[in-house]
């Protein structure tokens, strides 16, 4: 995936799904209103670009984003997104306000390319989250490390390509037993039809497969989280 495309899948499951987190409900609006104090608030207009999560009542908003610096570039380098919590909502007691907010970037990494394969993009993320607690840090910096793993763990799986299996078996034509080529011939399409009906769709069968993911954490101070997302 390019970094726009990620950058897009980012927007559509993340921001406005939810990314799949458990029993988050996304409320969307758009951030055309500058009634704000904040001067962040003006830098960026957006379609759905504020939030309500609830059930905690949390709003965050985004500030900044270079849709407008590379709107004419759909292969640009990097793609960013910078937002910020505007309502602390249920954790306004324990969270500074005005204090939490996100810078998250979506670049190619030349140093992941993979030379057989000139076709592939990979376009690396780096959730770079910052803020500030009135009470236990740590337990808050575990809270928001598992919350940011899980949800680029889940936009990954939703933004991989799907599996793909084709198998070609070639099956005799005719009833067993044909001996004549007329004979052999005749129905052989709605013979292997019925047969494939029979012995696979109506028979009870276990599959199971399973697939790998790559993700990896760095803390520098802050909580962070970078992942690999590949596409053909």
């Amino acid at each position: 995936m390019t970094p726009l495309e990620t950058k897009d899948a980012w927007m559509s499951y993340q921001w406005e799904q939810g990314g799949g987190l458990p029993g988050v409900i996304v409320l969307l609006s758009d951030n055309d209103d500058n009634n704000s104090n904040d001067v962040e608030m003006v830098k960026t207009q957006k379609k759905n670009g504020k939030r309500r999560l609830l059930p905690i009542w949390m709003e965050e908003v985004i500030v900044d984003d270079n849709d407008d610096d590379n709107k004419s570039n759909k292969q640009a380098q990097e793609e960013t997104i910078r937002y910020k919590v505007t309502d602390m909502g249920l954790f306004s007691t324990e969270l500074e306000n005005n204090s939490h907010s996100a810078l998250v970037r979506f670049f190619v990494d030349n140093n992941d390319k993979n030379p057989s394969n000139t076709t592939t993009t990979t376009t690396t993320m780096v959730w770079d989250v910052t803020f500030q607690s009135k009470s236990r840090p740590e337990l808050w910096k575990s809270i928001t490390q598992q919350n940011i793993q899980t949800a680029t763990d889940n936009l990954a799986s939703y933004s991989a390509t799907p599996y793909v299996y084709t198998r070609i078996t070639k099956l005799k034509n005719g009833k067993s037993g044909s001996t004549t080529a007329s004979s052999a011939n005749e129905n052989s399409i709605e013979d292997v039809v019925n047969q494939w009906t029979n012995f696979i769709w109506k028979r009870k069968r276990s599959y199971g497969y399973s697939t790998n993911s790559v993700g990896t954490n760095r803390f520098c101070g802050r909580t962070k989280r970078s992942y690999l997302l590949h596409s053909c």
